[in-house]
């Protein structure tokens, strides 16, 4: 390896790349838990994608197909070229503009696009990132060049790798290029590093420094070559650091002079560096190959390489709270792969005829937002039949929860107030929003009691949750229009799980009720509340008319504007429930008296509209009432396991 004079930054890296000792950088903190975000190509589009929630699907024409791709390095835009076009995608809105250009590589570097149009092309086509628009070209050729093999970007620089001399395999340089002032810097070339075959670029690495990477191959004929991470401080250019593969030799260490791939380069968003790896020998006649390791992760901190996965797969990145899988292809990664997104325990398989992936150095900026509040109120029916083999309401298996999601989606909710829940249900129900959507969801739990539920597939059934925390779920998604929340009603008494409980039991015992003051983008702050009161055969009239003081109590010692929903298990209507005129009374007077206007008055009844029999005829007795806050469209939905309507409303004026 040649000597330079190399920034601090690169001084680090070449530490550890080449084994030498020196004092580890700091670690850094965590930067992002949000959903992976990445783009992927398939024969007939290219997606970008954040977590399950589809950005933009962008179609490709049966006789075109993808050049390549590069992301913003903030992870903003997602830029694509084909044979024909070029285009630019908003990784927020998806939003896309796509202009026609004869298009091979291209590279962004300071808000700008550079197109290289063909091999030994001598300048480069630009064009805003975000609009598209041209802005001239660049000839960045440097004297001693034909032109260019490939250019990369790398902040508001270029690297590029400039072909000197052609032949079987091309003699490159490699220059890092300032757009801004033409300045050029020789910083390597092939013989050192090795043909170029992966790039990648980071604002941020390990030590919050910019730092460009690639690998490059060196070939001794058909059956050898031996593959290079290299490293570039691109804001001070230096002498380029080839890495040690010593890590990588060593899984061989009976074979005299293995072969080594290392592909699929890109950077995490807490400024790791991965790779995938491989090694491998064959025969002196090429007839007999062996992989002494097959694909492997590696992972790159500052301080030394790293495995993360032995499983053979092509690539795997762990972005925020998920990983993106890439398997399948052939022995050396190519071909048709499958894209399986991992959050936690649930995968997704999301694509099987995947040719390329591409996922940003850093997290993107939120989803934007329409600035709508939907609030939205179910019974979710987990209590509806609690015992082994018992299959109707919502069951303690994903399949339900899936369905309780979609409900809550299929509403655009922002705000869902959910009773007869359970404590471990709602979390995966929570886990299961942030997925689709690609946006966080906080839980707020008020705990009534402790319950078993069961999957209701058979009598003789294990319980899937045994003797848990039971009650009323709220889940707010933050960012599309509530902009912060806090819980309102804390209780003092400790959870039984161990768990801050952000509800307060009634003292008739048995169900809850909670508030949280939800701080919107258009609105104001609104305090939302969920409750669940008891049935007439579980406490006394007297009993439940104190728990709606108890709620009134609470709802009204703030000046907020209130937002109640919840199952009431009461009729209000005409007289009420004959056997609850003093809840009944209570419920009106509140009402009254305070100004809360009952939204879905003349939307019908909202329980029992699946099993009628449960009970005798179909009732009004979930509401959602409103005091000082404006709503529209507000309307009744049917759901798909719970044995009651669902209601939904929006804040704000219609």
């Amino acid at each position: 390896m040649r000597a330079g004079k190399l920034a601090a930054v690169v001084i680090v890296a070449a530490s550890a790349l080449v084994g030498c000792q020196e004092e580890p950088p700091p670690d850094q903190p965590g930067r992002a838990s949000g959903p992976p975000v990445f783009a992927y190509a398939t024969s007939g589009k290219v997606r970008v994608a954040r977590g399950e929630a589809t950005v933009a699907d962008l179609p490709i024409a049966a006789k075109d197909n993808v050049v390549d791709g590069e992301w913003t390095p903030d992870g903003a835009r997602f830029l694509f070229s084909t044979n024909k076009k070029l285009v630019s995608v908003d990784a927020a809105s998806g939003a896309a503009v796509e202009v026609n250009c004869t298009c091979g590589g291209i590279a962004v570097a300071g808000g700008t696009v550079y197109v290289l149009a063909e091999y030994n092309g001598k300048e480069l086509a630009a064009y805003d990132a975000a609009t598209l628009v041209p802005k001239g070209t660049l000839k960045p050729v440097q004297p001693n060049a034909r032109g260019l093999l490939s250019v990369a970007g790398a902040g508001d620089r270029l690297v590029t790798f400039q072909i000197t001399a052609d032949g079987a395999r091309p003699v490159t340089d490699v220059v890092v290029i300032d757009p801004a002032t033409g300045a050029a810097t020789k910083v390597g070339d092939s013989f050192d590093g090795g043909l170029v075959q992966s790039t990648a670029y980071t604002p941020r690495n390990w030590a919050g420094k910019p730092m460009f990477a690639y690998v490059g191959l060196a070939t001794t004929g058909a059956t050898h070559g031996v593959a290079s991470v290299v490293l570039i401080d691109p804001v001070n250019p230096a002498q380029q650091i080839v890495g040690d593969k010593g890590h990588l030799r060593a899984r061989a260490a009976n074979v005299e002079d293995p072969s080594i791939d290392q592909t699929n380069l890109w950077w995490s968003w807490d400024g790791k560096l991965g790779v995938t790896a491989r090694v491998w020998s064959c025969d002196t006649m090429g007839r007999s190959c062996t992989d002494h390791t097959p694909k492997t992760q590696w992972s790159f901190d500052g301080r030394g390489w790293a495995v993360v996965d032995e499983r053979g797969l092509v690539s795997t990145r762990g972005l925020g709270g998920g990983t993106v899988e890439l398997s399948g292809g052939n022995a050396s990664g190519t071909g048709k792969q499958r894209i399986t997104l991992v959050t936690g325990e649930h995968r997704k398989a999301v694509a099987s005829d995947v040719t390329g992936l591409w996922t940003p150095p850093s997290p993107p900026p939120p989803p934007k937002s329409d600035g709508t509040v939907t609030v939205v109120n179910l019974n979710a029916a987990m209590g509806f039949k609690l015992g082994a083999g018992e299959d109707r309401g919502t069951n303690a298996k994903l399949e339900d929860l899936e369905k309780l999601a979609d409900d809550i989606l299929r509403q655009d909710g922002d705000i869902a107030n959910l009773q007869e829940m359970a404590k471990p249900a709602a979390k995966e129900v929570a886990a299961i929003l942030a997925r689709r959507t690609g946006r966080e969801w906080r839980l707020n739990w008020a705990g009534s009691g402790r319950t078993s539920y069961y999957r209701g597939e058979h009598e003789n059934e294990p319980p899937v949750y045994d003797q848990v925390s039971s009650g009323n779920a709220q889940l707010v998604q933050i960012g599309d229009g509530v902009v912060a929340q806090r819980p309102l009603t804390v209780d003092t008494e400790p959870a039984s799980d161990g768990e801050q409980d952000q509800g307060i039991k009634f003292g008739s015992g048995g169900r809850s009720f909670l508030g949280t003051e939800i701080t919107t983008e258009r609105h104001g702050v609104v305090d939302v509340y969920n409750t669940h009161l008891a049935r007439a055969k579980d406490a006394s009239d007297e009993a439940r008319s104190k728990d709606v003081e108890q709620l009134q109590a609470r709802t009204e010692s703030r000046p907020h504007p209130v937002l109640l929903t919840g199952d009431f298990n009461l009729v209000i209507d005409g007289k009420g429930d004959d056997d609850s005129p003093r809840t009944v009374g209570a419920v009106n007077a509140y009402m009254n008296r305070l100004g809360y206007t009952d939204l879905g008055r003349d939307l019908g009844p909202t329980s029992n509209y699946q099993f009628p029999e449960y009970l005798v005829g179909r009732k009004r007795i979930d509401y959602i009432l409103a005091r000082g806050v404006a709503t529209h469209g507000t309307a009744r939905f049917t759901s798909h396991r719970s044995d009651h309507w669902g209601l939904v409303t929006r804040i704000g004026p219609g």
